[in-house]
């Protein structure tokens, strides 16, 4: 989750809101609110699934690239080296 808030402070604010009213039937019985309440629940519960799911790809893409940003700058040492043994036995260096 740490990963995902790191991301989540450079997100903007929407221009304009999507819906400036919500438009609600002036009547409701007890098995609608029910049925809107567990319609509800379950996309909440969608939804935090699928952050979880976002916050664990971040975290094996982060790792994935330690990783190989490590790689990179342990073959560039050895490139490094290598040129200057090569340059020592030139004796340029």
């Amino acid at each position: 989750m740490r990963d995902f808030s790191a991301y989540l402070l450079e997100a903007r604010e929407i221009e304009r809101p999507l819906a400036s009213k919500a438009f609600l039937p002036p009547i409701f019985n007890k098995s609608e609110i029910s049925a809107s309440v567990a319609k509800l629940s379950a996309e909440k519960a969608r939804i935090d699934e699928d952050i979880r799911n976002i916050d664990a790809s971040i975290r094996t893409l982060n790792m994935a690239t330690r990783e190989n940003v490590k790689a990179v700058r342990a073959e560039i040492k050895q490139i490094r080296k290598g040129l200057i043994d090569r340059l020592e036995r030139l004796g340029v260096a």
